[in-house]
């Protein structure tokens, strides 16, 4: 069954070429959101976000492993997306799955960064505890428990709250007897004594949708149905673009491309600033 109408769909369409959406907002402007992090006691870091009716729950879990063997020098990002049934009727069976690792691909792109390692959402190095032999793991995990449309967008401002609420037990290394001798690791609970990740570097993902002429970030449910076309483009604070994921059946024309990537870099910044501010607040809010 098709979401929206023709009729609904030309509605749609009208609104964003005189740049008066259906919710009153324009082309660029995202929704207000809300965060909390540290919602998950158990895990290393978490954070809810609420955009819209979209509500995710993201956590990292932080386990001790070994370096990937063409990265020795560094730790590994494992990222897993699920779609709670709950969330919306087409996420019911194989739907829901579907999604999930759709989901999980595009942000996997955006968060473990290249073969080397570089453009990862964290600096990599700064999770070895013991090069060639020990690492930090970490397992980015996100439900997505109702769904209003923008999940891509909204699942890395999650993780990146999320990371941002990470503090890594401190480790001590305790170097084994004789030459052979295997170094152990001690894992000091004090959370006092914790190391903040650094993330800087973390991106923030946002989905530019085409419709006729016109380019919007933040789309509802009914946009992104009506949409020829999309590209997801994931930005650092600082403005670099880390990846580019183009969905949709329509190609893009270099021209509106290159508005496109204009377009991401301009809300991407705004809208590091404003999630850096919102995970300010949730953090004083706990002390």
């Amino acid at each position: 069954m098709d979401l929206v109408s023709s009729a609904e769909g030309r509605f749609v369409a009208d609104g964003v070429a005189q740049n008066m959406r259906a919710d009153g907002r324009a082309r660029e402007a995202f929704r207000p959101f809300s965060l909390d992090t540290g919602v998950i006691p158990q895990a290393t870091g978490s954070a809810r976000l609420r955009l819209g009716a979209t509500h995710i729950l993201a956590c990292v879990k932080a386990e001790i492993g070994s370096p990937p063997p063409g990265r020795p020098w560094g730790g590994r990002i494992e990222v897993s997306v699920d779609c709670s049934p709950t969330a919306t009727p087409a996420f019911r069976g194989r739907g829901g799955e579907e999604l999930s690792q759709e989901l999980t691909r595009v942000l996997e792109r955006s968060f473990l960064g290249g073969a080397d390692g570089s453009g990862a959402a964290v600096e990599l190095g700064q999770l070895v505890l013991v090069e060639r032999k020990s690492c930090w793991v970490l397992y980015l995990d996100a439900l997505v428990l109702n769904m209003d449309g923008n999940l891509v967008d909204a699942l890395s401002i999650a993780f990146k709250a999320a990371l941002g609420n990470s503090v890594l037990p401190k480790v001590e290394v305790v170097m084994g007897e004789g030459e052979d001798g295997e170094p152990e690791l001690e894992v000091v609970d004090d959370p006092d004594e914790g190391v903040p990740l650094d993330t800087s570097a973390t991106p923030i993902i946002v989905t530019l949708n085409r419709l006729g002429k016109h380019v919007i970030v933040d789309a509802t449910p009914e946009e992104e149905a009506v949409a020829e076309s999309s590209l997801c483009v994931a930005v650092r604070p600082d403005g670099r673009v880390v990846s580019a994921t183009k969905g949709g059946n329509a190609g893009v024309h270099p021209s509106v491309l290159s508005e496109m990537l204009d377009m991401s870099h301009r809300v991407a910044v705004s809208l590091h600033r404003q999630v850096d501010a919102a995970m300010a607040a949730a953090g004083s809010r706990k002390k």
